[in-house]
């Protein structure tokens, strides 16, 4: 629930506790329709006190000294809004605490406090610096304050996302679970900016992501993805899978219209959910146009990497347009990788569904058009016995669905389990070393269809509902 449900314009608690009448039922009416739908319910909050408003205005007369007071003892409305003086225990008690305590009990399982780029830049405006001395503490400590006090009442079972900026967002360490990377507006640039806090201080936020928006990206490319007959939007793939592979979190937010032509959902559908990852290196590339992503992805089974190569498009020079120019064949070095030069790879590529070989040293990055945003490579190491190269459900190729995988030698099976979505084609493709073919398979009981190319061999099944499915693959050699 976004800015729409409270009354007033101040961070009061009866103007967050109480809904207005677009909501008769309240938050306790939206709550069960939320969690009804299977999903969970979260809030956004701000933190700053409009005298505006005719309640916040009455606290500000009745308790002054809950606010930074100027040297002649009124008010300070910095940004035009008072400032709580967080050492002020009373008012900690009076304007913070109540709104996440209410929060809690209403039963909200995220919470989003807006407003700290705001409230900290308000904080450290040259009038205020009396007010620090005298408090002996700084901006950047009184805006952690209101933070403890929102973990304290909510828990540590409540998601809370930091907003905004990562500058104010580093004082909240070990409070949010998540940062807001920028202001409004998705800018895919900042997940690599600050790629090196994803997992490892918070979660990586760069706000909404509208697959139909326009950043860096060609509005009028259309991509061909496995599965669908016509080409998809470059942008509805493009986009959410940035923040997949990223590790950031995915929220969408276009238009309910957009959602209902099934071909705007293809990205969405192979980017969710996101892997929860840690970066590999410890400093940022500084480039949200970086060609080259990669995560590396470890199960107790099997170690791979998946590299992506994002195309992205050219502002024009005399308008907010951007085009794609095509990007040319490329040689990709294992060892820039970190991978061993002297093995032998197997190289899958997602949207396309193709197998590009086995190779030794490096491997050739197919030629890209101007209708071809991505590509996804997943990368495993060459095995004598047949193995899984590649799956559909998910551009992790395996990250998401893949539970376990086992070669018996004996009987020539390879085995193992995948999560399968009900209704979703579910496809595993194989490799074949030489000699070896696919004889059959099985898969919980679902139907299962089998076919065996030069290299590689395919399984698909429609799954009847969403769960586990064991699955057994039978060789002749």
């Amino acid at each position: 629930m976004d800015d729409t449900y409270q009354i007033g314009n101040g961070s009061c608690p009866t103007n967050w506790l109480t809904w207005n009448s677009k909501f008769p039922g309240g938050a306790e009416y939206a709550l069960k329709k939320i969690k009804s739908g299977g999903m969970q319910g979260g809030i956004w909050v701000h933190r700053v006190h409009r005298p505006n408003d005719p309640n916040v205005a009455d606290i500000g007369k009745k308790h002054p000294d809950w606010f930074v007071q100027k040297a002649d003892g009124t008010l300070f409305a910095g940004h035009g809004f008072y400032l709580l003086n967080t050492k002020n225990k009373e008012a900690l008690d009076g304007m913070v605490r109540p709104i996440y305590r209410g929060h809690k009990q209403q039963g909200w399982d995220y919470v989003k406090i807006d407003g700290a780029g705001d409230l900290l830049s308000a904080y450290k405006n040259k009038q205020c610096e009396d007010h620090f001395k005298k408090i002996n503490s700084t901006p950047e400590q009184s805006l952690r304050d209101w933070d403890r006090v929102a973990r304290e009442e909510l828990g540590p079972d409540v998601y809370i996302l930091n907003c905004w900026g990562v500058g104010p967002g580093l004082n909240v360490i070990g409070l949010a679970d998540g940062c807001r990377l920028s202001n409004d507006g998705f800018q895919p640039e900042t997940l690599a900016n600050h790629s090196s806090y994803e997992g490892v201080v918070w979660r990586n936020d760069p706000d909404h992501c509208d697959i139909l928006g326009g950043w860096l990206m060609d509005e009028k490319a259309m991509m061909p993805v496995f599965g669908r007959e016509q080409p998809v939007s470059v942008r509805t793939v493009v986009r959410p899978a940035i923040c997949s592979i990223a590790g950031g979190v995915l929220m969408v937010s276009d238009k309910v219209e957009v959602y209902k032509d099934d071909q705007n959902l293809e990205g969405m559908k192979r980017s969710a959910p996101v892997l929860s990852i840690v970066p590999a290196q410890l400093y940022d590339p500084g480039h949200g146009s970086d060609t080259w992503w990669l995560q590396e992805i470890d199960r107790p089974f099997d170690h791979w990497s998946v590299l992506s190569r994002i195309q992205w498009a050219k502002k024009r020079a005399t308008e907010w347009k951007f085009d794609m120019k095509g990007a040319p064949q490329q040689e990709v070095k294992f060892a820039d990788m970190g991978l061993d030069a002297d093995r032998e790879y197997l190289v899958f590529e997602f949207w396309t569904q193709k197998f590009l070989g086995q190779s030794k040293g490096s491997f050739a990055a197919p030629a890209m058009d101007e209708n071809n945003g991505m590509q996804v490579f997943a990368i495993r190491e060459a095995r004598l016995h047949p193995w899984v190269l590649s799956t559909t459900r998910h551009l992790s190729q395996g990250g998401v669905c893949l539970i376990d995988e086992k070669w018996d030698k004996a009987a020539n099976i390879l085995a193992g389990k995948s999560t399968v979505v009900s209704g979703d084609p579910y496809v595993l493709t194989v490799h074949l070393p030489a000699g070896f073919k696919l004889k059959s398979a099985e898969a919980s009981g679902e139907k299962v269809e089998i076919a065996n190319q030069t290299e590689t061999a395919t399984v698909r099944l429609v799954p009847s509902a969403t769960k586990t499915v064991d699955w057994k693959l039978t060789f002749r050699k």
